[in-house]
């Protein structure tokens, strides 16, 4: 007997049949011809290839934006291919629910698998936040974790095709999009990007392509669609010390953009711009706008007035005047910028930076990083000094040009002062403090738009010099004739060294640092035990963070008889070398040139004497630089072991990558040098 089905039911039944319809893949045959093949097409070594690689993306319903992926991959080598079988795909926060990934194995005799969301399975792979209920969980700003869901395909046999169909619907638009393509291990035969985009007329859609690898790209404005095709690209290489994808992956980047960005105003003091004709440049747009949001929303009131004449009361150095105002907004910001939370349901926006002077005495209020560089701009400008906003890449996206004509692509922000003839570049809204005039290095060695009237004005914004960002070691150790060491050691940071520590430390609880400490003091390889006594030099970002430890290390010095053998540079034992492949497909990216230097002190067993000391040594190639030194005081047996190794590069390019590797290779040799201690024939016996 059949049972009515209910409207209801009959309509949520017809709604799932026509979702899953639309979220499952139409597969196309396998041909006899790539089922037959036995071997790789672009890179013999390689365990599998991507015959078809195609990137879908629609863009053109409003508020969401479609990602459908296909890729088909051609097996030779099952053992090899792991990473490719599993197919995971990792969340920040929640997963999206709609969410579908597909598989299909077609085996070499023709015979195929579905794996499909009954293969499917899910995991937390962390978690961070409250749990006492949805009220706490949304309370706090720091509730994440990160999803995994994979299907593990089974039965992988040498010659196999393996498709694979991913489907995320209703992601959130944002109004850029980063794609890089290429993948470590596995060639593509063929790539298609396709991409449709809502026409919108008050937004201009950009394309852009990074390391195009002979490609090519069309766009259709009238119907919104970008296509980009290409052929033949090699894997990739996930190497030590490497870029980002971006700089040598092909990468292509889609912007959206207001054609015509309001221009949000706090007064009615400062006059709006005029046009700004695109004569003057495709960025003179924008920095006149922001320029305009400088001098409106940077307005000096007279609150603002009093405030920086007391900020500079007696100082007449212009640098020294941009330091006091600077320190003063820092204070601020590390005191008030988590303010805005949402366990503040209530609030509402600073509406002036005269609020923000005055924050002690003001409740509910929600502060956003621009309000506090809009502070130091109107103290600046009260205090007779001439500031702009500044707007920088960061390195460690993507490599910008100027003719890669998108705000979105300069996403810090940080502020120009002028003290004399010269430009002092600051950040007083870094959640790590900074001091003044340091910069993050991620923002270094590249170039940075000043926001000016009707002009488009680029700094160069040069790395720091490797005396800037130091790493200094002092150690005061005594030998025993059982060949151990033990004694005291200093490591002082300074510069962009010293930041990274503190950031290292803030993200650790204080009773936990003594976890960091062996890495700290790059002694995480040896066999030394180490305690951290004291850090020193947390409270200012002026000043060099110290870590103060001891050291005990049983049996550095193997005994040989009447002998003990070590080596001199105590912190470079049986280190390799920092560059240590044979070959390289990628640039070196180092994060900022530095220097280290060493001095450590031994206090020799009584009775020993040190065999002929090694030369001094004195080397330069280009940007490196290296020096050792050894000497005796034999009245205090005391033997004195100074390095000095310098680094001034950011990046070594592929085609000088030999020549850097053996300048590291010779350093590593000089490290290892070691020397024999004797015992005379009157020292006691041990």
């Amino acid at each position: 007997m059949r049972h009515p089905v209910s409207p209801g039911l009959f309509l949520i039944s017809l709604v799932l049949t026509l979702r899953l319809a639309a979220a499952s893949p139409k597969w196309e045959p396998v041909t006899p011809a790539e089922l037959a093949e036995d071997r790789p097409r672009i890179e013999p070594e390689a365990a599998a290839e991507i015959l078809r690689y195609r990137l879908e993306i629609d863009d053109s319903q409003a508020g969401q934006r479609d990602v459908t992926t296909q890729i088909r991959f051609k097996i030779y080598d099952p053992g090899r291919a792991v990473d490719i079988t599993r197919v995971a795909r990792f969340w920040g926060g929640h997963a999206n629910e709609q969410y579908e990934i597909m598989a299909r194995l077609t085996l070499p005799d023709g015979t195929s698998r579905i794996f499909d969301r009954h293969d499917l399975r899910e995991r937390s792979v962390a978690e961070e936040g409250r749990t006492n209920g949805v009220l706490g969980r949304l309370g706090t700003r720091y509730n994440w974790g990160v999803e995994e869901k994979f299907l593990a395909v089974t039965g992988v046999v040498k010659g196999a095709v393996l498709d694979v169909w991913e489907w995320e619907p209703k992601l959130e638009k944002t109004f850029w999009r980063l794609n890089a393509i290429q993948r470590p291990d596995t060639p593509i035969r063929q790539f298609e990007y396709l991409s449709r985009y809502r026409i919108d007329k008050e937004l201009l859609h950009r394309s852009f392509v990074l390391n195009p690898c002979g490609g090519q790209m069309t766009h259709d404005e009238k119907a919104g669609i970008v296509r980009f095709s290409a052929q033949n690209l090699p894997s990739i290489r996930r190497e030590p010390l490497a870029a980002p994808d971006t700089y040598f992956s092909l990468t292509i980047i889609e912007t959206d953009e207001y054609l015509y960005r309001p221009l949000e105003r706090r007064n009615s003091r400062v006059p709006l711009p005029a046009s700004v004709p695109l004569s003057l440049g495709p960025w003179a747009f924008y920095s006149t706008g922001q320029d305009f949001q400088d001098a409106d929303k940077g307005y000096a009131t007279k609150p603002v007035k009093t405030k920086a004449g007391e900020l500079v009361a007696g100082v007449a150095d212009p640098r020294e005047k941009a330091r006091r105002i600077y320190d003063y907004v820092q204070t601020l910001y590390q005191r008030f910028h988590h303010r805005a939370d949402l366990e503040n349901w209530f609030t509402r926006y600073v509406e002036s930076v005269d609020e923000l002077i005055d924050l002690d005495k003001i409740d509910s209020t929600i502060i956003r990083n621009e309000d506090f560089n809009y502070l130091f701009v109107a103290l600046a400008r009260a205090a007779g000094l001439e500031c702009h906003s500044v707007f920088h890449p960061m390195r460690t996206a993507f490599p910008f040009h100027v003719d890669m004509v998108s705000e979105l692509f300069l996403s810090h922000w940080t502020l120009a002062v002028k003290t004399g003839d010269a430009w002092v570049l600051c950040d007083p809204c870094s959640d790590v403090p900074l001091g003044f005039g340091t910069l993050p290095w991620e923002i270094e060695g590249q170039v940075a738009l000043m926001a000016m009237p009707r002009q488009q004005t680029f700094l160069n914004v040069p790395p720091s010099a490797p005396e800037n960002s130091r790493t200094d070691t002092a150690a005061e150790l005594d030998m025993d004739a059982e060949g151990s060491l033990q004694g005291q050691c200093t490591r002082t940071f300074t510069g962009h060294a010293a930041h990274v520590v503190r950031e290292r430390l803030r993200k650790t609880g204080r009773e936990e640092w003594w976890r960091l400490t062996r890495s700290l003091l790059d002694l995480q390889n040896s066999s030394s035990e180490v305690r951290l006594l004291q850090v020193e030099g947390l409270d200012s970002p002026e000043e060099p963070v110290r870590l103060h430890a001891a050291l005990r290390w049983p049996a550095y010095a193997p005994v040989m008889g009447d002998r003990l053998m070590f080596v001199l540079s105590v912190w470079r034992e049986g280190q390799p070398p920092l560059l240590n492949s044979t070959t390289r497909t990628t640039p070196v990216f180092f994060p900022f040139p530095n220097l280290q230097t060493e001095t450590i002190t031994i206090h020799l067993p009584r009775g020993y004497r040190p065999g002929t000391l090694p030369k001094p040594i004195t080397a330069h190639s280009g940007e490196f630089s290296y020096a050792l030194a050894v000497s005796h005081d034999p009245g205090r047996d005391l033997l004195t072991v100074e390095r000095t190794a310098v680094n001034g590069a950011i990046e070594i390019p592929v085609a000088d990558y030999r020549q850097a590797r053996d300048w590291f290779q010779r350093v590593s040799v000089a490290d290892q040098i070691g020397i024999v201690l004797s015992r005379q024939a009157d020292a006691p016996p041990r």
